[in-house]
This record gives structure tokens, sequence and C-alpha cells, in this order.
């Protein structure tokens, strides 16, 4: 299916999605990150998602874990870092100063998956992929203040 974010609520920020059905009627039933089906939402309350190939390719072969929220998704992203063989090869003091910078990311990753969350809707699984993507603007911006 297609990669859509759909807008059921003027409140609420989109929800990310794919096509399961398109409805005789013109309507759509959605398929939600969370394995949710919402069914019969009008065509104008959902709009295309655009993403690079590699990241469709990495979502549709499902192979992410999924984490909620960004406290999760950061702790998630510190233990790989630091989980890592180069991380451990360094000295006691490289590693503290090392952790120390990662952490200092923080906001400049929660600003990235605030646009990820913008462009692809709420709920939107973050791969791999998207991380590659971000890290050079997180650079950027860790670099900029």
């Amino acid at each position: 299916g297609t990669w859509v974010k759909m807008h059921l609520d003027g409140d609420r920020p989109a929800i990310s999605g794919v096509v399961a059905t398109c409805n005789e009627d013109g309507t759509l039933d959605l398929q939600c990150d969370d394995q949710t089906l919402v069914q019969n939402v009008p065509r104008e309350h959902v709009q295309h998602v655009e993403m690079s190939k590699t990241v469709a390719a990495a979502l549709e072969r499902e192979e992410e874990g999924c984490v909620d929220g960004v406290e999760m998704f950061f702790s998630t992203f510190v233990r790989a870092l630091m989980g890592g063989a180069m991380f451990a090869k360094l000295t006691q003091e490289q590693q503290r100063v090392a952790s120390e910078k990662v952490q200092q990311l923080r906001p400049h990753f929660e600003k990235e998956l605030q646009l990820l969350r913008e462009e692809r809707g709420c709920g939107a699984v973050v791969t791999a992929e998207d991380i590659q993507l971000m890290l050079p603007r997180v650079m950027a911006r860790s670099k900029a203040n």
C-alpha cells in the first residue's frame, strides 16, 4: 500500500499509515503503524507521504523495531552508539566525554523527529535509513550552536 498521513481531527496531529483498501464510495481503509485499521476515511483527509526508496524499502521489509516516543528513541539510539566496538575501545574518560557529546545532540534529534512526524504523521516508524539521513542535519545544527 501507499504510505500516507491522515488528518482525522483538526485538533490532533496527522497519523501515519498505509492505504489498505480503496472503497467503492471513494473512501479509504488505512492501516496505522500500530496495526489499527481505520475504515472509510474520506480522501480529503488523506495526504500522500514522500520518502526515499531506501526508507520505503526498509518499511516494507518491516525490519525496524518499534519504540514509543522521543525518550525511548533517543535511549535506543544512545545504547546503539555506545554498545559498538569502537566505543568499547575508548578509555573511561573518552567514553565519558563521548557520552556527554551524544547527550548534547538530543535537542537536535528532537527537532528532526518533529520534522519527520510533521512529514509522515504521528506514529511513523523511524528506520535506520532515516537516522542516516538525519545525522548530517543533527551534526550541522550542533555545530551551529
